[in-house]
């Protein structure tokens, strides 16, 4: 789909409470790693915005909000050796504090 397209998905998965229901199950799963790594993942799809969009910023404000970065922080911490956990939460992490370009997704 376009870019519009997606940042609308992006903005409607907000908007029906998906950045809670992810960090809810990073909390309410943490040994799960599978759990861990697509929660980790889904919230970084839905922050990443362009620069300069501000529906992006106010998505990862309210993902802050939600406890995303310690449920992030937690999965890293609880699955060293797994890939895709350390791969998507370090992403998160890194989007959330510095605002970083990401890729669309």
């Amino acid at each position: 789909g376009s870019d519009a397209a997606v940042l609308a998905r992006k903005q409607r998965a907000a908007e029906t409470g998906a950045l809670e229901v992810a960090v809810a199950a990073l909390g309410a799963h943490r040994a799960n790693a599978g759990v861990q790594h697509y929660a980790c993942g889904a919230l970084y799809n839905i922050c990443c915005a362009p620069p300069g969009d501000d529906a992006g910023a106010e998505r990862q404000r309210s993902a802050a909000a939600a406890g995303a970065r310690a449920a992030a922080q937690r999965a890293r911490h609880a699955h060293p050796s797994h890939s895709g956990v350390q791969k998507h939460a370090s992403e998160l992490l890194r989007l959330m504090s510095d605002s970083s370009e990401c890729v669309l997704s």
